[in-house]
């Protein structure tokens, strides 16, 4: 057998230079799909579904393979998909061991190596007129680690070694042909909202004015190379993949031919990387399949995003007796997968299978399964539906209902504890924030009239609906077609269709009863029998945006709603209201909450501008801008900030007023526990990560071809 670290020689191999390959079949993300071989668009050889999809090809080495590396054939090749019909086969029905990966750390050693991104570009005459593709940024996604509140481990994922601290901005491991410039290459992490890869790292890199350009005089064989030196690789394997975004921009096609994408990397493009748990690993894949409740869905395939996972302890490769070395791997999909699974780089052991989806709770769906070196095992499994949450919200004055003051936009979020804490998320309603891609609950704009938060949107007829992106065989409301998608299916929607706005002018969905009324807003988590509350917000399912990838488990839970102007506590204000469930080993399989929220108070300041400070005259503060945002903050006794608002201050204004009644429509920016605050509540901000902005650079966007 060879030693663990052999497969390290590769990557000194692709350290010694950055010779331009020639374009050669590797493997990218691809579309998945439910019948084999269960990937299309994903290199330059499988039939059907030969080529990459148009566009810019992202590659990673070693992943994309030696051979493509150096344009020598007779090197080793790639990460190729289990299921393919390459030369040399590396399928999962003969001895599965795929080149083109690297081993994972262990407890007593970590793997550490360099990574090596590219860009080129895929089949450019598919694009009428090509001549030139010019790009002023690039953006990449690396999985990092995630733990939850207790330390149980969400996702896996790489890190800088050798002292490089990628959470203070270090980027003095990573070089770059887009760039000399260390000032136009950022590093941070996202947020745990960020609508792509939530908790992953995030690299920037500005283009200096020639950009990233492919050129017709070069037969678009431009190259751009990244490489990120001494990366630790996870300790737990399976197929990681790097989302890579170019000028700010996400695809929004699905690899339809009449729907091209040159703004942007498509989805089908990202590169990907095999992180093996041994030399010769094995793969467990199947399909999972709805397990009780509704007869209609039994037996079916699921049409959910999820993951499945191996648990277990190692076997020595060649004897087959334990080692007594814990590993792990894990396999995500997406909805198109029908239920199809892979869990690839799985090293020799016994091991404990568990499965989850979007609303279908994470259940053990086999135990003791042994695999031994270069196998493959057909495994598949059933999952029961979740639970179902819903509740009423009333808006309450003293003692008694009050309609509510505004349309506004309410956030319900269930925590696991009642330390209100970010990890201590399990779930949260769709957010409502005014850059994209959360632009899509609103139509236009979210500006508010002149009459301030009294008055309701100016312009816009009001906000979207958005529900669960439920793509199954049946319908769970009278007005979706199970032949089609959900028309108001969202990435990160919850529950059956509603808008998550309170309105003083609203009426209840005559469907389903969700939505907002004068005085009370009822939502709901899950639909029961179909899928339960969705939880595990993840951006490691091979898609655009991240999604829901597991549902509650029994437990008890708590609820925290905000809402600008409101507080969750007794009618006198003076002390917080935990308001909670249950969820039961055995049914029921729903639960109704009813919540109070009380008016807070309001600090109307007004702003002064004087020219100079030993005089009252004011003086407008001028330009050369035509305006400017002024930002007011109220902090309680503790010093916590208790309230926020900002406001456009046009140039020729001398005084401006301002209204203080919580943490603002932008959010609470420090997810501040109601523990340590005045329980201001308001809309809590996912930050930077979250709101699609790398650093200090401008917010993503969504880019098609016309």
């Amino acid at each position: 057998m060879a030693p663990r670290w052999a497969i390290l020689l590769l990557l000194v191999a692709l350290a010694l230079s950055f010779a331009a390959p020639p374009a050669s079949a590797h493997t990218t993300v691809g579309d998945l799909t439910g019948t084999s071989p269960y990937r299309i668009n994903d290199n330059e050889l499988t039939i059907p579904g030969g080529n990459h999809v148009p566009g810019p090809l992202g590659y990673v080495w070693p992943g994309s393979g030696l051979d493509t590396y150096s344009g020598v054939a007779s090197n080793p090749p790639g990460y190729q998909s289990p299921f393919t019909n390459q030369q040399p086969l590396q399928e999962a029905g003969d001895s599965y061991s795929p080149e083109g990966a690297i081993l994972t750390s262990t407890a007593d050693h970590d793997s550490v190596g360099d990574l090596i991104f590219a860009l080129n570009f895929s089949n450019p005459n598919a694009f009428p007129s090509p001549s030139r593709f010019n790009y002023t940024s690039l953006a990449i996604y690396i999985p990092a680690p995630v733990f939850d509140a207790t330390g149980k481990l969400i996702q896996d994922g790489f890190e800088p070694a050798a002292g490089i601290n990628w959470d203070q901005s270090d980027n003095t491991n990573i070089v770059t042909t887009i760039t000399n410039d260390y000032g136009s290459i950022f590093v941070t992490r996202a947020d745990m909202n960020d609508p792509f890869e939530p908790g992953s790292w995030i690299i920037y890199i500005q283009a200096p004015p020639s950009g990233i350009t492919f050129n017709f005089n070069k037969n678009f064989d431009n190259w751009y190379y990244i490489r990120i030196n001494q990366m630790k690789a996870p300790f737990t394997a399976g197929r990681y993949f790097f989302k890579m975004f170019l000028n700010d921009s996400y695809p929004v096609h699905d690899g339809a031919s009449a729907n091209l994408i040159a703004g942007t990397v498509p989805m089908e493009n990202w590169p990907v990387l095999l992180v093996k748990g041994e030399v010769d690993p094995a793969i467990i894949s199947g399909t999972l399949r709805y397990g009780d409740l509704d007869s209609t869905l039994y037996g079916k395939p699921i049409n959910l995003p999820g993951m499945v996972r191996a648990v277990g302890v190692a076997n020595d490769p060649l004897t087959n007796e334990p080692t007594g070395r814990a590993v792990e791997a894990r396999g995500y999909f997406n909805a198109t997968a029908q239920g199809h699974y892979e869990i690839e780089g799985v090293a020799p052991g016994v091991y404990d299978i568990y499965a989850s989806a979007a609303g279908l709770p994470e259940q053990k769906i086999a135990s003791d399964v042994r695999v031994t070196r270069g196998q493959s095992l057909q495994l598949d499994g059933y999952l029961n539906v979740g639970f179902q949450l819903r509740g009423t919200i009333f808006s309450e004055l003293g003692f008694g209902e009050s309609s509510w003051p505004a349309q506004r936009p309410i956030s319900v979020i269930i925590y696991n504890s009642k330390s209100y804490d970010v990890p201590s998320i399990e779930t949260e309603s769709p957010i409502n924030l005014t850059v994209p891609p959360y632009t899509s609950y609103v139509n236009g704009n979210t500006y508010f009239s002149a009459t301030g938060f009294s008055g309701l949107i100016s312009g816009v007829t009001g906000p979207k609906k958005a529900a669960f992106p439920w793509e199954g065989p049946t319908s769970y409301y009278t007005y979706t077609n199970p032949s089609i998608k959900d028309p108001f299916g969202l990435f990160n929607g919850v529950g059956p269709a509603q808008v998550w706005w309170v309105d003083p002018r609203g009426n209840l969905d005559p469907n389903t009863g969700l939505g907002s009324s004068v005085s009370e807003f009822t939502f709901q988590f899950g639909s029961e029998g179909v899928y339960g509350v969705p939880t595990r917000f993840s951006g490691m399912v091979p898609e655009i945006f991240a999604t829901w990838t597991d549902s509650l488990s029994p437990g008890t839970y708590y609820i925290l709603v905000f809402l600008n102007g409101y507080v969750q506590t007794t009618p006198d204000g003076e002390t917080f209201v935990d308001y909670s469930f249950t969820v039961p080993d055995i049914g029921p399989y729903n639960t109704f909450i009813p919540i109070d929220l009380i008016r807070s108070c309001g600090i109307n300041v007004t702003v002064h501008f004087h020219d100079n400070p030993s005089t009252l005259v004011e003086g407008t503060i001028g330009g050369p801008d035509p305006a400017r945002y002024m930002i007011a903050e109220a902090f309680a006794r503790d010093n916590s900030l208790a309230a926020f608002n900002f406001t456009e201050v046009s140039s020729s204004k001398s005084e401006m007023s301002i209204l203080l009644n919580g943490l603002g429509m932008a959010g609470d920016p420090l997810h501040v526990s109601p523990s340590t605050r005045e329980h201001q509540s308001s809309i809590p901000s996912p930050g930077t990560g979250a709101n699609t902005t790398m650093g200090s650079q401008p917010i993503l966007t969504r880019s098609a071809y016309s």
